[in-house]
């Protein structure tokens, strides 16, 4: 599972072609995709609990004795950073362009035609 992204130079190609059809270029930021993104499968996420989960909130009384190191939060989303997270958002993004017509490129899989 991997999420591609975008190469450097995909992106200087398409910046010198925009400049020299002289078109505007506008930026799409997916900062918060990932966070609205579905476990649509059955599969379960776990996480270690953060360190810090311990200064705010105290564990519930029958999980008290163990060390942090032995505690697990499952995840109900795929979150920003994780494997899972990206290469989810890209099948979505990848299903919905493909369905709006356009094609992915060979040379980059983070662009579409």
């Amino acid at each position: 599972m991997f999420a591609p992204m975008v190469r450097p130079t995909t992106l200087q190609i398409l910046l010198a072609i925009a400049a020299q059809k002289g078109a505007t270029v506008v930026q799409a930021d997916a900062k918060n995709a990932y966070l609205h993104s579905q476990n649509d499968t059955n599969e379960v996420f776990y996480m270690t609990i953060p360190t810090e989960y311990l200064h705010f909130y105290n564990l519930p009384s029958n999980l008290s004795h163990l060390q942090p190191k032995q505690l697990a939060c499952r995840m109900w989303r795929p979150l920003y950073g994780s494997r899972q997270g990206a290469y989810r958002f890209y099948r979505f993004l990848l299903e919905t362009l493909t369905n709006l017509g356009f094609t992915v490129s060979n040379a980059n899989e983070a662009f579409f035609l």
